[in-house]
């Protein structure tokens, strides 16, 4: 019970810290979004000939993109944040633990992105004439798509501790975050097809939770069977995951003794 009410609280704290955020940089997120909306209109342009179901697992993995972005960039940049407003000594000392905190930036920055995503995706499903093929989804087709991007989030997050641990040694870690960001936009599959991709870079494309997400949406969306495909999803997102938790705790029990924690 414990757990759930700090769990909460750090939701909550991150909630009001992104409300602020949209208040003072709104300018700087209209920015962000137009971006997007150009990678977006460069992938419809490239294959103008897809079917409705294609375009619309194109899309889907563009917007699990999307919220993946937003969260490695919070994840990676959570210590510098915190040090550049002086709050880093007080998130360190609070009764909610580290990586509750981390949970709740992950999450918080998932459901503030619905803000974008929502008439986001709205307008790419009318522009690409995917949106008919929502209609023709089953039951368990939604559920086999939700799980997915449980997974692919999942995944994600596991990257996101990677990089906070690496930050508490390296401090700046934000260009690393942004090489993992347009390495998973490029070499997923939804924006450039895999058989296009040289074997190596295929092959590197196989520790991306984007990429599984991917090629599990094309399945689903085309009929397949796809439960090998979960399986293999699960265990790179349980494999992110616990290397994450092994870097950070690692990292964290380092710089204490270091006495380099809150020096940035």
């Amino acid at each position: 019970m414990r757990d759930i009410v700090q769990a909460v609280w750090a939701l909550q704290a991150v909630l009001v810290k992104k409300r602020g955020e949209y208040r003072h940089y709104l300018a700087d997120y209209v920015v962000g979004i137009a971006i997007k909306v150009i990678f977006l209109a460069a992938m419809v342009v490239a294959y103008p000939a897809l079917s409705p179901r294609e375009n619309l697992a194109r899309i889907l993995g563009f917007l699990l993109w999307y919220f993946a972005a937003h969260v490695l960039a919070k994840m990676s940049n959570m210590m510098i944040e915190e040090a550049t407003l002086g709050t880093l000594s007080q998130l360190l000392t609070a009764r909610v633990p580290v990586f509750f905190q981390l949970a709740g930036q992950a999450v918080g920055e998932v459901i503030m992105s619905l803000v974008w995503i929502i008439p986001f995706a709205a307008i790419a499903t009318l522009l690409t004439g995917s949106a008919s093929a929502l209609g023709e989804l089953s039951g368990g087709q939604w559920v086999k798509l939700g799980l997915t991007l449980i997974l692919g989030l999942g995944g994600v997050m596991g990257m996101g501790l990677v990089l906070f641990g690496i930050s508490v040694r390296f401090k700046q870690v934000g260009s690393l975050s942004e090489v993992l960001i347009f390495f998973m936009l490029f070499f997923s599959g939804f924006f450039i097809p895999v058989a296009a991709l040289p074997p190596a870079l295929l092959a590197m494309g196989h520790g991306s939770p984007l990429g599984w997400a991917f090629s599990l949406v094309e399945r689903v969306l085309a009929g397949e069977p796809a439960g090998m495909g979960f399986a293999a999803q699960a265990a790179v997102a349980f494999g992110w995951t616990v290397s994450g938790a092994w870097i950070a705790r690692a990292m964290l029990r380092r710089a204490k003794r270091q006495g380099a924690l809150t020096t940035y």
